[in-house]
């Protein structure tokens, strides 16, 4: 069951739209990630979540209540900003207790609260502390706290990791989603960081220009992009016409292929190309080549080692399963859809052993065509 519905959100700054006839829905104890580029509306439609902003027009409905014009504190939301918002004057403990304080909770039942909240972000022994004497990711924590303090039925997050170094983000993550699934709280976090975005979500909502790209799980987002956009978005896709491919393909089909979905190998291969760049990723090296039809493709190998390493300049061959590759509707801007790369006349060949990018039953059914390699 939905537990947040937008229908018909439109929000203009003059004559600047920011959120374009936005349809959402989003389900009880679902964690949803509004992604995109800056300035895609992902902010903005979080703030008009919360009634720090009003919608110009459309709804927004709430555990079956219509919070469209309800004021921030009457929703029972809460949000936790990029930069803290703390009270530099009062202690972790009296942070976390601010809300409780402003409803006139009773003393004691706040005390107990604020220690369950210590205890689930893992801030016991920092209660008596000022923010100055903490680190960003334990202010983050005490915000977070802060927020869950007060039982919301909806948590937002506007990028509340952007601030903090990497090694910190990719442990603080990890915690913001234990505590989300151990409260079954709904909550939409707003990043434009794909790997956050991938790792972190039940669903993902891909933003552009204020319209929905994609929404859809992290894993059919990263696999099977539907759209230019979200390809160039997402990941590092190989984005192109190939001439190499086009013997399977309408001449105006954009084709899209994963870098990690490229085999390479110095000895044997469909497509021959050349090493122009090698760019260590940490567990991945990425190989820039050039076929020689001087189309440019990224290729992802595991790193195993300086050894095994290919240097620039090295004559390479490529490999492509058709499997692999992504055909996009040409005419797909906001909701097109994923056309199969190949025909269903084609699978049996696509699963022999090999199964390398054969000219052939890729485009037709008929079984009398010879097999050949792209080229050599």
């Amino acid at each position: 069951m939905s537990h947040l519905v937008i229908e018909q959100a439109h929000k203009a700054f003059g004559d600047l739209v920011v959120i374009d006839t936005l349809n959402l829905q989003v389900k009880q104890g679902q964690f949803l990630t509004l992604l995109g580029p800056s300035g895609c509306g992902k902010s903005t439609l979080l703030r008009c979540i919360a009634g720090l902003e009003e919608l110009d027009s459309g709804s927004i409905m709430l555990a079956n209540q219509d919070i469209t014009h309800s004021k921030p504190q009457k929703r029972n939301i809460a949000m936790v900003f990029q930069h803290y918002a703390l009270f530099p004057n009062m202690t972790v403990a009296q942070n976390i207790e601010f809300g409780l304080k402003i409803k006139k909770m009773p003393a004691d039942r706040r005390a107990q609260k604020v220690q369950e909240m210590l205890r689930l972000v893992e801030l016991s022994d920092f209660a008596k502390q000022k923010p100055s004497a903490l680190s960003g990711g334990q202010k983050q924590r005490v915000a977070l706290a802060r927020g869950l303090i007060m039982e919301p039925s909806l948590l937002l997050l506007d990028e509340p990791l952007s601030a903090l170094d990497a090694k910190i983000r990719k442990s603080l993550r990890s915690q913001i989603r234990d505590i989300q699934k151990e409260l079954n709280l709904t909550t939409i976090f707003v990043t434009h960081d794909q790997e956050e975005a991938l790792a972190m979500s039940d669903e993902v909502v891909l933003l552009n220009r204020g319209r929905i790209e994609q929404h859809t799980s992290p894993e059919r987002l990263y696999n099977t992009p539907n759209s230019k956009f979200t390809a160039g978005f997402i990941g590092n896709y190989n984005m192109g016409a190939f001439v190499s491919l086009r013997e399977y393909f309408q001449a105006d089909t954009p084709l899209v292929i994963r870098p990690e979905a490229i085999q390479i190998d110095t000895e044997k291969g469909d497509i021959a190309a050349i090493i122009t760049n090698r760019t260590l990723l940490g567990s991945v090296v990425r190989y820039q080549v050039k076929t020689a039809h001087n189309e440019i493709l990224n290729v992802d190998v595991l790193n195993y080692g300086a050894v095994s390493q290919l240097s620039i300049d090295t004559p390479v061959y490529l490999t492509i399963p058709l499997s692999e590759v992504i055909r996009l509707d040409k005419n797909s801007v906001h909701d097109g859809n994923i056309i199969p790369a190949i025909d269903s006349g084609s699978q049996t060949d696509l699963q022999s052993t090999e199964q390398t990018a054969y000219v052939g039953q890729a485009t037709t059914n008929d079984n009398s065509k010879e097999k050949q390699k792209i080229y050599d």
